[in-house]
């Protein structure tokens, strides 16, 4: 039987990694630069980290080091340690305390090291969808689907209401639009020219609340394909016109349309009634095709937000040259008394 090697920690830690394990408030207080951390105070499982840390490479853990340098491959390595090494639950905290670490350093000189991602904390995971709730949600839009997909194949003239149902009942059923607020948006959107030429994307600006914020998050939804071919087939005639809003709320409004759609289609029993069952089972039947994250930004559960317009551009048209010298960092000037 083996003995476990025993930690032998180097006693000149810098006093700033005490960071790790209590958060310090004068991390970047310049008298601190050499000070050295009190190992008596570090439990095992503190110990066991920084030696994690010191075996990748003693200097980042010294007191009297200045500029050190290390490779970006280098410093993701360590971060999978902190993760693996951290108490259960606080991978998160540790990894970004690392990296505030890290961040200090440079600030104070002691390290020239880039910092390759920042870790951000995943939310809570969703509740099983797959109840018998859910089920029944979901089988009562299954018989609109079908003679939804079916009218599809009819070219016949509509009343304007109708084409607004057609397209917010596609966008609900194959869209993942699933939520009254962003379908009037749509609406706002395809009217205002808020949209892609070709179609591949909206740009949504939902506001929810009685209290609106006074900049909106853009939310860009991604057409379906069978969206987009109702748009693109259509769109250039109707040239988007705005429909008549008579309901008090977007749900109202947004079933009316649907509701002209189906009956003029002759398929209108087969419609829910009411919005609200009818979007309770869209978003029952996402969880069949979309994994539970995308399922709850699609449910407007999650907070989220799209890159702004000149990202998307800079995504789709890339630069055809690149800068290889980056602009230079000016130096921050540190809180404290001045001596």
């Amino acid at each position: 039987m083996t003995k476990k090697k025993p930690i032998e920690l180097d006693p000149d830690i810098w006093v700033g990694w005490a960071h790790l394990f209590t958060p310090l408030t004068k991390l970047a207080d310049s008298l601190r630069v050499e000070e050295a951390l009190n190992l008596g105070k570090l439990n095992q499982a503190a110990k066991k980290l920084l030696y994690k840390i010191q075996e990748k490479n003693a200097d980042l853990l010294s007191c009297k080091v200045r500029a050190l340098q290390l490779d970006k491959s280098v410093i993701q390595s360590i971060l999978l340690d902190v993760k693996s090494e951290a108490p259960k639950g606080q991978g998160f905290n540790y990894r970004r305390r690392f990296l505030e670490v890290i961040e200090v350093g440079n600030t104070l000189g002691r390290f020239d090291i880039g910092i390759p991602y920042v870790p951000a904390p995943l939310p809570a995971m969703p509740p099983s969808p797959f109840t018998h709730l859910n089920m029944q949600k979901r089988a009562k839009i299954d018989p609109l689907l079908k003679k939804f997909n079916q009218s599809l194949g009819d070219a016949s003239s509509m009343s304007l209401e109708a084409w607004w149902g057609q397209v917010l009942l596609s966008a609900t059923l194959n869209g993942a639009l699933v939520d009254s607020v962003f379908l009037m948006e749509l609406v706002k959107s395809l009217v205002e020219g808020k949209c892609d030429p070709q179609f591949r994307w909206v740009s949504l600006y939902p506001i929810k609340g009685k209290n609106p914020p006074r900049h909106p998050a853009l939310r860009r939804w991604f057409i379906d394909p069978v969206t987009r071919l109702i748009l693109i087939r259509s769109i250039h005639e109707r040239h988007a016109i705005k429909p008549r809003l008579h309901g008090p709320s977007d749900g109202q409004n947004i079933y009316r349309f649907i509701s002209a759609y189906a009956k003029e289609r002759g398929f209108d029993e087969q419609l829910p009634r009411g919005i609200k069952a009818l979007l309770d089972g869209a978003r029952a039947r996402l969880n069949f095709h979309m994994p539970p994250w995308l399922v709850e930004y699609a449910c407007d559960r999650l907070v989220s937000t799209s890159l702004p317009e000149h990202a998307w551009q800079r995504l789709i048209h890339p630069p055809s040259q690149y800068l290889t010298d980056l602009t230079k960092r000016e130096p921050v000037a540190l809180a404290g008394p001045h001596l």
